[in-house]
């Protein structure tokens, strides 16, 4: 909704935000808030569900999967939308899905009024599943990769453009950064299409915009806690965070400018690989990542630079803007 509101194709009173009763009012984005298009009582200090004729009024309505259950529950008039687009669908869980496609949708009618779009990246985080139950019977599966995986009018190579549009214009990372998950994940179709002044704006620092460093440190965890530590790699990001921080030339960071990420089991490859913009430094083991063909992959692009020689050339980073 705030991409809609922000780039204004429509007008505000056409787009209602409807937001779950559970909802705490001080979370709301301020441009959502500040527009008043949602289901909040001013009055009463609490959220409701408007009645449904009030919700037909608007052109557009803006709902979690979940809440999408409201509409269906209060007998919205299936194939009312002409469009129903489901976002982020290569995360949602199926049986989410199905809520708006098969409370709000009637394939029985020939006018083909309704139609459905889910956008999302199969390759990406998938949906997160807890039930040992539900991951045996196929739910960690997105309805989105299913169809893709298993219908022939979806799966088959190349795409049919009647049925699925490939995105391939990265606005976010450096080509050199792509390159990895362009190769392994996306037949080689990703491209760069982002401000060149922000992708390039750490070349100064390394000519090279993916860095790995090797570390070899024993792994170790407080008492009970699930959660492991190395030490090493904790000093190894000290030391690039102040190498970056204290930088004096070129473009000059600030703390939120950098993100770091540990990965965890069930986070996917691509989602941490894909984050960074201008500079991707990988801090691990190359023994133990190269028993994945995915990192295996990047320790080879990213060169595995030892512990000495990137302490060397950290210090001298350091010296150098001191």
């Amino acid at each position: 909704m705030r991409k809609l509101l922000k780039d204004k194709p429509i007008m505000n009173a056409d787009i209602f935000r409807m937001y779950a009763l559970s909802r705490q009012p001080e979370t709301l984005p301020a441009e959502i808030a500040t527009t008043g298009q949602y289901n909040y009582d001013q009055l009463n200090a609490c959220f409701f569900y408007p009645s449904v004729n009030t919700l037909m009024e608007y052109r557009i309505i803006v709902v979690t999967l979940m809440t999408a259950g409201r509409l269906v529950t209060g007998q919205f008039p299936t194939n009312h939308f002409t469009h129903i687009f489901i976002d982020e669908g290569g995360h949602a869980v199926e049986p989410e899905c199905i809520v708006p496609i098969t409370g709000l949708m009637d394939p029985r009618d020939t006018s083909r009024r309704a139609q459905l779009v889910i956008a999302g990246d199969p390759k990406q985080l998938g949906p997160i599943v807890r039930s040992a139950i539900a991951r045996n019977v196929g739910l960690p599966v997105s309805l989105m990769e299913r169809m893709m995986t298993d219908i022939d009018m979806y799966k088959s190579q190349p795409y049919d453009e009647r049925y699925i549009t490939k995105l391939i214009r990265n606005y976010r990372s450096h080509d050199s950064i792509l390159e990895i998950p362009r190769r392994i994940f996306y037949d080689n179709q990703l491209e760069a299409c982002g401000d060149s002044k922000v992708l390039n704006c750490m070349l100064d620092w390394d000519k090279f915009p993916v860095m790995f460093h090797s570390v070899f440190e024993t792994e170790e965890r407080e008492g009970d806690s699930p959660s492991w530590f190395n030490r090493d790699e904790i000093a190894q990001i000290d030391m690039y965070l102040t190498a970056l921080l204290i930088k004096k030339s070129g473009t000059k960071l600030k703390p939120s400018d950098i993100g770091i990420i540990a990965p965890y089991k069930k986070q996917r490859f691509n989602v941490a690989m894909t984050r960074a913009r201008a500079l991707l430094i990988v801090i691990g083991n190359p023994i133990t990542l190269e028993q994945d063909s995915c990192w295996k992959t990047t320790t080879r692009l990213g060169g595995k630079k030892g512990k000495k020689e990137q302490d060397h050339l950290i210090t001298e980073r350091m010296e150098a803007e001191a």
